[in-house]
């Protein structure tokens, strides 16, 4: 099989001939300038919904301090994502929360991910369910949570009850998101697969992808499509990293301060990082790769230089990160910036299995999920939602990565980006199954 090297001159080409440094206009500046406080500086208009949205959002909505949630509204925030996988609690607080704002202001989403034998009134009465525990009369946006096949764009029972909902102006526009294909459960489609046929389908408003500076082809042409027929467009997974370029080193050093058993899978790719880290070092030093914040922050810059991205949904996990990311809006990414994002990506590209892809997944012997457990493995590693990525974990049909220690990694070698997916797939396992 032909890999596709990874290298410092094919990355610059790409991030420089794609032409998306560029500098984004801005569509709407809200400065206050009485309050010595991070506001959002900057609206795009969502689409052809005509919404003006805060370019950094709120998603996924897992927070459950209600405080958290009225700062962000506060500050400028209006685009708030939730989803019925993210569980009750989760939805009666976001409608606690937003009592006290003025509702035709915010632009909120309800995400249900689609089940077989459903009705169109099975998905009506879900939908009108989170309405009431959500406490709003409408949804802006219906959205088909996770798509993982073109068969779920086209879903007869879904559209019946999206259409009907706004004949009862309950839902006011249709969106959907994907994560990719779930490999064993639905047909191997990728997310461009996936989310093309949504642009071309034409009843879809809105769309939520993968798009960030290691992971750019696909979601550049995703993004170019839907300016092209005006869907409004969201992005996650936008710091692909989490913002740690020595997460496995740091976990293998906690692992022996606790005295426990370091797996060998992650004193290899711990030994690996090492040797790349002492080669790297005047690089690391001179641009601060070491420093996670600077990373984190030159990433949401990226991608706010794209003017074909309307919002950037960020998880909340305290009142700091509110400061951080609204601190963020209406920024641009800097020459220094493109040169520490390039630096980093050439020296870290293979630690960072690519959101919704899952070119690997059909060498697989077992049928393993790469993508899908890649992805929880995020949400545990980056995003600080151990509980959460364990509980879905738990509940993934099919074969786990613990078929993974002792396979001969059929997926690395299939991995056109170089990734050391099979040791990664190890220290997923181990990670949330808490060993």
């Amino acid at each position: 099989m032909v890999h596709k090297k990874f290298s410092r001159r094919n990355f610059i080409k790409g991030l420089f001939g794609a032409g998306i440094l560029h500098r984004a206009e801005p569509v709407t500046l809200r400065i206050d300038r009485e309050e010595n406080v991070p506001k959002i500086r900057e609206y795009r208009t969502l689409g052809r919904t005509g919404f003006k949205v805060s370019d950094i959002g709120c998603g996924p909505s897992l927070i459950r301090e209600e405080l958290i949630l009225k700062e962000l509204l506060k500050r400028g925030v209006n685009f708030i994502n939730s989803a019925e996988i993210f569980g009750r609690p989760n939805e009666v607080m976001i409608g606690k929360a937003i009592k006290e704002f003025n509702r035709k202001s915010l632009f909120i989403t309800t995400m249900l991910m689609l089940k077989e034998a459903e009705t169109k009134d099975d998905i009506m009465n879900r939908a009108r369910k989170c309405m009431e525990r959500l406490q709003t009369d409408y949804i802006d946006c219906l959205m088909i949570h996770a798509a993982a096949s073109t068969k779920e764009v086209k879903d007869k029972e879904f559209h019946k009850a999206a259409k009907q909902l706004k004949i009862e102006e309950r839902v006011r526009s249709v969106g959907i998101s994907c994560h990719g294909a779930s490999w064993g459960h639905t047909p191997e489609e990728s997310m461009k697969d996936v989310l093309g046929a949504a642009i071309e389908d034409g009843r879809f408003d809105l769309l939520l992808l993968v798009y960030n500076f290691i992971q750019q082809e696909e979601g550049q042409q995703i993004l170019k499509a839907c300016r092209m027929k005006n869907i409004g467009t969201t992005l996650m997974k936008t710091n692909p990293f989490g913002g740690s370029y020595s997460y496995f080193m740091e976990l293998k050093e906690k692992y022996e301060s606790e005295g426990k058993e370091v797996p060998q899978t992650l004193q290899e790719v711990d030994r690996k990082f090492r040797e790349k880290q002492a080669k790297a070092a005047p690089f690391i030093e001179k641009y601060k790769l070491s420093d996670k914040n600077q990373i984190r922050d030159a990433a949401i810059r990226f991608v706010l230089n794209n003017p074909d991205v309307h919002s950037v949904l960020i998880t909340y996990r305290n009142f700091d990160d509110v400061e951080t990311y609204v601190g963020l809006s209406g920024s641009r990414l800097t020459d220094f910036d493109q040169k520490k994002l390039v630096a980093y990506s050439h020296i870290f590209n293979d630690s960072y299995c690519r959101h919704a892809c899952g070119k690997c997944e059909s060498q697989c012997p077992h049928g393993v999920p790469i993508n899908t457990i890649m992805r929880f493995h995020h949400y545990f590693i980056s995003q600080n939602l151990e509980k959460f990525a364990m509980q879905q974990y738990a509940k993934l049909r099919g074969p786990s990565a613990s078929l993974c220690s002792d396979c001969s990694g059929y997926c690395e070698v299939a991995c056109p980006y170089e990734v050391s997916i099979h040791a990664l797939l190890s220290i997923a396992h181990f990670n949330l199954t808490l060993g």
